[in-house]
C-alpha cells in the first residue's frame, strides 16, 4: 500500500486500481469480522483493527472507483476507461466515436461524385488518431505512380502511401477535422483528466490509508506468527536482562518442514549452571606435552561457573553445523519480533544486534572478491558487537591458504573472548582441526566451549566405512571432515574419490604423493625396462657398440623427448 500510495501521485496503471479497491473492500471484510468475533475481547490488536478502519469512508471511496472505473473494458483496451453516465463531455464525444463509421461513410458517398470515376470506386474516408481524417484511395492495379501527386487529382493534396493505398486531404477533410477534431485522443485526454480528479480523491484520504495498511499489517503479521506456532508446536520464549541464550530441543522453523525427521538440539551460551556437562578449551599452559589442546570435561553445575559465552563447533561435512548456526540465530530474531519459537524451551537475553559471517553475496557490481567480503562481514561483527549481540560465524577464513585462514580465525575468535565480560555470545563454525591439534587457541580457561555435530562410522560391506549423520550436537570435538565420503555421497565418479583420499592420507602422514601415471608414462616404463634388458645382455667388451646397444635404444628416443 505505500508503494502504491506514492506513485499514485504520478501515474496509476489499472492493477493498481484494482489493488487500491480490493484493499479497501477487504479491510471493511476484514474489520466487520473482528467487530463481530473479538469486538468485546479486549485485544489490542482487535480494538486498533476495528479503530483503523473507516468503514463508510471505504466505502465511499471503493464505490466511487467502482462507479468510474470500467475494469473489463480497460483491460481490453489496455488502458484506462471511464464507464459511462460519469461525465456528458465524455459520453457525448464517445457517441460520436461509436457512430464515427456511419458518419464516413456518408462523407465518402458525398466525394466520391466529385472525382472520377476510376478513382471514386475506390475511394474511402478514414480516420487516423493524431492524423486526423483522410480519403483513402486503393488503385486497381496497385500502380500509385500515378496518383502520388497532388496536380493530378484536383482539390486534393497528397499526404503519404502504403503499398497500394494513397491518402490525401481535401477541403471536406479539413471540414471534419474542425468539427469532429481528433476525436479518439479528446476522449483520452477528457478520461485522464476523469482519473486525475479520482487520483485527487484518494489522495485526501492517503494518510488514513497508510494507517489502516499499517495496522492491517501488524495484524496480518500476528495471525501469521499465531498460526505457525499453533501449527508447528512453538513456546513461548523468555525474555531476560542477562546475556545468556538457553534454549532446549530448538528446532530450524524452516528446515524441519523440508525433512520427514529433525532432529533438535539444545543451545547454552553464557547460561549460570544448565546442568550439562560442556567441555572447553583449557589456558595455553595447560595443554600437555604432546602439543594437545588441553580439555576441561566439568559441567557447569558442579563448578557453579556459567557455560562459556562462545562455543567453538566442529564436525564432517554434511554433519549439520550450518543449520544449528542458522537455527540459533533465527530463534534468537523470532523470540525478539514477539513470536513463539521452535523449541522445547528458550531463555535469550535480549539482544541488540545478531551479526553473522555466514553467506557471501558475491556480485560483479560489488567489485569484492568473496574472501574480502568474509573479511568484510567479520570486521563489522568485530567493530559492532556488544556484550548483548549474537555473533555467528560459519568457516571464517576458508577463503586463503590454510595457514593465513586458521591464523585469521583464531585471532578473531581470541579477540572476542579475550573482552571477557565484555564478549558478546559467539558461535563459530571451523573445519581447522589443527587449531585444537596444536592448541592454538589463546584464551582463558573454560571461556571457549567445544561442542560438535556426532557421526557414526561403521564398516561397510564394500570395506570402506560407512557414515552415519546423526545432526546431533554433543560436547567434545571432531578431529576429521569426511570431505572425500561427502563427495562421494554427492555423485563424484569413484576414480577422482580414490585418488583423492589416496592424496588426503598422503598429507596427513607427512609422505610422498605418489604420481599416477598415464599412457605416455607407461610407454616410458616399458621403454626402460627394454633399455635395461639389452644393457643387462650387452656384453660391452665384444660387442658392436652401434649395432647391439644403440640401435635397440635409438627407437625409444621419441618418448622421452
Amino acid at each position: 500500500m505505500p508503494r502504491l500510495l506514492s506513485s499514485m501521485r504520478f501515474k496509476l496503471v489499472l492493477l493498481d486500481w484494482q489493488s487500491l479497491h480490493q484493499f479497501m473492500f477487504h479491510a471493511v471484510c476484514v474489520a466487520a469480522c473482528i467487530r463481530s468475533q473479538c469486538g468485546a475481547s479486549g485485544l489490542e490488536i482487535a480494538a486498533s483493527t476495528i479503530e483503523s478502519v473507516p468503514v463508510a469512508l471505504f466505502q465511499q471511496l471503493s464505490q466511487h472507483i467502482n462507479d468510474v472505473i470500467d475494469f473489463d473494458e480497460s483491460k481490453l483496451a489496455v488502458r484506462l476507461v471511464v464507464k459511462p453516465d460519469v461525465d456528458e463531455t465524455l459520453d457525448s464525444l464517445k457517441s460520436t466515436y461509436n457512430q464515427l463509421e456511419e458518419i464516413l461513410s456518408g462523407v465518402a458517398a458525398q466525394v466520391a461524385p466529385t472525382l472520377p470515376a476510376g478513382i471514386a470506386s475506390s475511394l474511402n474516408v478514414v480516420y487516423f488518431p493524431q492524423l486526423g481524417y483522410l480519403i483513402a484511395i486503393r488503385h486497381p492495379d496497385g500502380d500509385l505512380a500515378a496518383m502520388c501527386n497532388d496536380e493530378d487529382i484536383s482539390g486534393m493534396k497528397f499526404q503519404f502511401s502504403t503499398s497500394s493505398v494513397a491518402y490525401y486531404k481535401s477541403e471536406s477533410m479539413f471540414e471534419l477535422d474542425r468539427e469532429l477534431g481528433d476525436i479518439h485522443s479528446d476522449i483520452v485526454d477528457r478520461e485522464l483528466e476523469i482519473m486525475q480528479q479520482l487520483r485527487e480523491v484518494v489522495l485526501q484520504n492517503a494518510e488514513q490509508l497508510f494507517h489502516t495498511a499499517r495496522v492491517l499489517t501488524k495484524l496480518e503479521c500476528l495471525l501469521a506468527l499465531a498460526e505457525a506456532a499453533a501449527r508447528f508446536n512453538y513456546v513461548c520464549p523468555t525474555m531476560t536482562e542477562e546475556p545468556i541464550v538457553h534454549i532446549e530441543q530448538g528446532r530450524h522453523p524452516l528446515q524441519e518442514l523440508c525433512v520427514e525427521t529433525f532432529i533438535a538440539n539444545d543451545t547454552h551460551l553464557g547460561c549460570e549452571g544448565c546442568g550439562h556437562g560442556i567441555e572447553t578449551v583449557a589456558a595455553a599452559s595447560s595443554a600437555d606435552a604432546a602439543g594437545t589442546a588441553a580439555l576441561d570435561t566439568t559441567a557447569a553445575d558442579e563448578t557453579g561457573q556459567a557455560c562459556p559465552r562462545a562455543m567453538l563447533l566442529t564436525g564432517a561435512n554434511f554433519s549439520g553445523k550450518s543449520v544449528y548456526l542458522h537455527q540459533v540465530a533465527l530463534i534468537t530474531i523470532m523470540a525478539h519480533a514477539g513470536s513463539f519459537v521452535p523449541a522445547a524451551s528458550a531463555t535469550i537475553g535480549l539482544t541488540d544486534r545478531v551479526l553473522t559471517r555466514i553467506q557471501s553475496d558475491d556480485s560483479v557490481s560489488a567489485r569484492k572478491s568473496t574472501f574480502l567480503i568474509d573479511l568484510h562481514q567479520a570486521a563489522a561483527a568485530m567493530h559492532n558487537s556488544s556484550p548483548r549481540s549474537l555473533v555467528v560465524l560459519d568457516e571464517f577464513g576458508k577463503g586463503t591458504t590454510s595457514s593465513d585462514g586458521i591464523g585469521l580465525f583464531c585471532a578473531v575468535l581470541e579477540s572476542f573472548v579475550n573482552r571477557g565480560a565484555s564478549c558478546p555470545r559467539v558461535i563459530a563454525a571451523t573445519h581447522f582441526h589443527e587449531i585444537l591439534a596444536h592448541d592454538l587457541l589463546r584464551v582463558p580457561h573454560g571461556s571457549v566451549g567445544l561442542s560438535h555435530m556426532r557421526i557414526i562410522e561403521s564398516p561397510s560391506r564394500e570395506g570402506t566405512d560407512a557414515v552415519s549423520f546423526l545432526y546431533e550436537l554433543a560436547p567434545g570435538r571432531s578431529m576429521q571432515s569426511l570431505g572425500v565420503h561427502c563427495a562421494r555421497i554427492a555423485g563424484l565418479p569413484d576414480c577422482i574419490n580414490d585418488r583423492a583420499k589416496q592424496v588426503a592420507e598422503c598429507v596427513m602422514a607427512g609422505r610422498r604423493i605418489p604420481v599416477v601415471p598415464d599412457e605416455r608414462d607407461a610407454a616410458r616404463q616399458h621403454a626402460a625396462d627394454e633399455i635395461a634388458q639389452v644393457l643387462a645382455e650387452c656384453d660391452l667388451a665384444a660387442a658392436d657398440l652401434d649395432a647391439a646397444l644403440w640401435g635397440p635404444i635409438r627407437r625409444f628416443e621419441p618418448l622421452f623427448e
